[in-house]
Parts: C-alpha cells; structure tokens; sequence
C-alpha cells in the first residue's frame, strides 16, 4: 500500500502558487514604485538641468555684458579728452587716464600709489578729501595745480565718493578741468576794459574840465584890456569864478568817485525822513524844471545802518538825473519807499525820454551820458552806485523810451 505522504494533492499545492502570485504581484507593484521614483528623480534632474543650462547662459550673458560694459568703460575712460583720475578709500591713486597723465606731464608709475600733494598744496588736498567725506563729492573746486616739472594751473576739481552698502569708502573717482587759459583771456579781457574805462575817464576828465577852463581863459584875457567899462570887467571875473568852481566841482566828485569813503561814521538813517526832507528841498527846482512830484512814502520808519550825507548825495543825483531827462518837456518825478523783507526799497521813477537799450549796462560807468541829457560831469549816477555799494546795496535801473526810466534802490534793514 502506497505512503499517503508521498502522494501528491493538488489541493494541498494550491495555497503554494497562489503564495507566490501574490509574491510576483507585490515585486511587480514595488519594481513599478521604484521606476516611478526613477523617473520623478530622472524629470527632476532633467528640470534642474535644464534650469542649471539656463542659469549659466544667464551668467555667461551677464558676464559678457559686464565684460562689454567695462570694455566701455575703459574705452570712455581712456579716451576722455578730461582728465579722470581714481582713488582708492585711503586717496591714493590707483588709476589715471592718458589725459591726466598728459595734463601733469607723467608717467601713471609716478602716479598710482600716491596722494594728490604731489600736484597740489598739502593742505589744500586734505580740505578737498575733508569736503569729499563730509558731503559725497565737491563739484568744480578752483584750486591751482602743478606739473610734474613745478608749473601751475588753474584748475576746477570735480570728485564723486563710491560706497559699499556697509558704507565702507569703495573709491573716489574725479575729474579735472585746465581753465589756465580761461582765466588768462578773462584777465586779458579785464585788462582791457580797465584800459578802456580809462581811457573814456581820462576824456571825460579833459572835456569837462576844458569848458570851464577855456571860458575862464576868454574872461582873463578879455580883463588885460584896459579899453572895457568896470561892469564888463565885473562880469569877466564872475565867470573866472564860475569856471574855477565848476572845475573844483569836477575835481571833487573825480575824487568822491576813485577814492569813496570806506569809514563813513554809519549811523541808524530813517530812510522815511531823509526822502521827505529831499522832497521838501527840491520842490522849487522841480517847479523851475516843470516836474511834478509824487511821492508815496511808507506809512512808518525805515531804519538802515548809514551815512545820511552819503545816502542824501546818491538819491539826489537821481533826481538830478531825471530832472535833465526831463528838461525838454517837464514831467512827472515819482518816489516811491517801501519795504521789501529785509531791505528797505526806493523808487524814483521819471517820465523823461529814456535811456537806450544799449546804453543801460553804461548808466554807471563814470562820464557816460547821452548828448540829449544836457550838462553835467557825468559822475553823478557812478556816485550813487559808489555809495549804495557802500551801504551794502543794490542799485538798478530800467527804462523805456516811450515812457521814461526808473531807478531802483535796496539798501539792506538796520
């Protein structure tokens, strides 16, 4: 009889392969999760490759351009026509353009490394870094430099200071002007109007002063005649006089002019009252010249610090002035005082012929005048300017030949 155990059930081995499909069945579904996760981690390495490609060709980009933009840089800063120099945060240089080095006549070893005193005062460079610290950059400093081989220059300094975010100094960067050539036809240029003011002031002088010197020469030779009456000789000796005093006139206000008075006794001057007696001691000359007033004065007191005299001289020569403009037809003189801020103002206004637009900026210049104005010495309107400067003020004029001219006057508040 066969042994039972050796028999072979096929009930029995059912359990063992269905064992082993649930085996395969789980391999399966791990071997599927793990090609899942190769390809999530293949994707995500493909993204950040892809990603990586385009970050580099950002920064190769960003590279380039920055290469390209200090290939401009250098190409701007060498070919600058000015001067530019670069500092680092202790102020030596550390580089110089051709310009620089052509302007100072050296070689960039002479320069990089050092500070500024090798081209200026010492202690003119420490209050330009001085200045450079405290506000960020100085702009256009006239300061005189100096070649390699000691000659000068006039110079305008321009510097701007670079800081790091922790505001630590990065650089300082500059540029320099040579304006040598500019200030010497400037003063050439001055040279010449001085020759030329002088040479109208030395005309002046012999014009005004020969008028009355020729008519008191006429009077004296008329007075070696023996054959005229007493009266007649009377005559010719007034006019001696006259002419004598005319001239003294002339000569004092030359005077007044190239020498004015610095230390003048400066005293509180109630502008107010000194151009209400004016108006009072010009009335009758304003009747002979057929000249209205109109004065409108401030309602209360307007003190500056100054000589009355002076002050009295400078607004009279104005009147003086209108007075002639308006010899022809008579007129109207309008004054008017007010107070603007911190200064007190004047206003004396005239309806006489005007002045000539290319005649304004002349006005003040000593001996102008225009033939229709009449007599004078010409330095009556220079005067008023000397003394108004000398009170620390400001003088101006504008006109219209239609309608006459108007001289204005701010004297600062005491």
């Amino acid at each position: 009889m066969p042994d039972i155990k050796d028999r072979s059930d096929p009930k029995e081995i059912v359990p063992d392969k269905a064992l082993s499909m649930e085996q395969l069945l789980s391999y399966a579904r791990d071997l599927a999760e793990v090609f899942q996760e190769e390809r999530a981690r293949r994707e995500a390495l493909e993204a950040a490759n892809a990603k990586l490609e385009i970050e580099i060709a950002e920064r190769k980009k960003a590279q380039e351009q920055l290469m390209e933009s200090e290939e401009r840089y250098r190409s701007l800063f060498e070919d600058s026509r000015d001067p530019i120099y670069i500092t680092d945060g202790h102020g030596n240089f550390t580089d110089v353009n051709s310009s620089f080095l052509a302007l100072f006549d050296c070689m960039k070893e002479d320069v990089v490394g050092m500070t500024g005193e090798i081209f200026l005062n010492a202690h003119k460079w420490r209050e330009f870094q001085i200045e450079l610290l405290e506000h960020g950059s100085v702009k256009n400093r006239e300061m005189t430099l100096y070649k390699k081989g000691g000659a000068s220059m006039e110079c305008l300094l321009t510097a701007t200071l670079h800081r790091a975010q922790d505001g630590q100094i990065v650089k300082a960067q500059g540029i320099i002007h040579d304006i040598t050539s500019y200030k010497l036809s400037q003063e050439q240029m001055q040279n010449a109007r001085k020759m030329d003011a002088l040479s109208n002031l030395a005309g002046g002088v012999a014009h005004e002063i020969r008028n009355p010197l020729a008519i008191s020469s006429s009077a004296a030779q008329l007075l070696m005649d023996d054959n005229v009456s007493e009266a007649f000789r009377k005559d010719c000796a007034k006019k001696i006089v006259s002419g004598i005093q005319r001239a003294s006139v002339i000569i004092e206000n030359l005077l007044t002019f190239a020498r004015p008075v610095t230390d003048c006794g400066m005293t509180d001057v109630d502008i107010v009252w000194l151009l209400r007696e004016l108006e009072t001691s010009i009335s009758d000359q304003a009747k002979s010249h057929r000249v209205q007033l109109h004065f409108v004065l401030h309602p209360s007191p307007l003190h500056v610090k100054g000589n009355a005299s002076l002050l009295t001289q400078a607004i009279l020569n104005l009147f003086m002035n209108s007075f002639a403009a308006m010899r022809e037809n008579g007129g109207t003189l309008s004054v008017h005082v007010n107070k603007s801020g911190a200064n007190a103002i004047v206003e004396v206004a005239d309806t006489g012929h005007g002045i000539k637009d290319q005649h304004l900026e002349k006005v003040f210049d000593p001996f102008f005048s225009e033939s229709s104005w009449g007599k004078g010495t010409g330095l009556g309107l220079s005067i008023s300017y000397s003394i108004v400067k000398l009170h620390m003020g400001d003088i101006r004029v504008c006109s219209d030949l239609a309608k006459g001219t108007m001289f204005t006057i701010e004297i600062p508040l005491a």
